[in-house]
């Protein structure tokens, strides 16, 4: 048996991203903010006698900062299976998504997602397909907030969204007058896999499928 624990202080992480893109797919906005660690503990054990994934445990947590946003997580592996929970604030998208109207930021948002490591990254792929994810977040756009839980499996993404009083002008430039969204209540679904892949050129939506209750003035 062994067993050991590694204890991380600040410093950027910005060449392991850039190693990781060398593996898989990523969008060039990925590298467009900074991530740094700020802090960290990893506890990983196993067998001498065996070095297979399905024998390693490990248990971790992890403060990191993404530009100006920060990302807490807490990640556990045991028998080739990773949990993990994910808790955002602050971080802007208009960075990692361009042609934005607007600024949007996520204020927070707390997420749960698990799986077989091995699935996960088949042939140095992402495999979203094989990644289950369930939680809640909350949207700033343009000032207004919007709330949503969200739950990802076999890759098809649910949102349910509750919206606020949000300026529609300036999202969309060319009404011919001036419109408020009061309220909306919406259900979203598409395929993460299609949107993802397209990341870094123009997102690929042609899969997301929405309903909405909404509220004009």
């Amino acid at each position: 048996q062994w067993q050991t624990l590694i204890t991380a202080n600040q410093f950027s992480l910005d060449p392991f991203v850039n190693l990781a893109c060398s593996l898989t797919t990523c969008p060039q906005e990925i590298f467009s903010q900074a991530v740094t660690l700020r802090g960290g503990n990893i506890r990983v054990s196993g067998k001498l006698d065996d070095f297979a994934l399905d024998s390693i445990q490990s248990q971790g947590n992890l403060q990191l900062q993404i530009g100006q946003g920060a990302i807490a997580l807490e990640t556990a592996l045991s028998r080739g299976n990773i949990t993990g929970t994910a808790a955002v604030s602050g971080l802007p998208l208009d960075p990692y998504i361009p042609n934005l109207a607007v600024p949007v930021q996520l204020s927070r948002s707390n997420i749960n997602l698990s799986g077989s490591l091995e699935n996960i990254f088949q042939g140095g792929q992402l495999n979203i397909n094989r990644l289950n994810v369930n939680g809640n977040a909350q949207l700033i756009v343009n000032g207004s907030p919007i709330n949503a839980n969200i739950e990802v499996g076999n890759g098809i993404l649910t949102t349910i969204a509750q919206v606020g009083t949000i300026a529609l002008n300036p999202i969309i430039p060319n009404l011919p007058v001036q419109s408020t969204l009061v309220s909306s209540d919406l259900v979203l679904t598409g395929n993460l896999n299609s949107l993802l892949s397209s990341l870094g050129n123009t997102p690929d939506i042609s899969s997301f499928r929405g309903n909405a209750d909404v509220k004009l003035s």
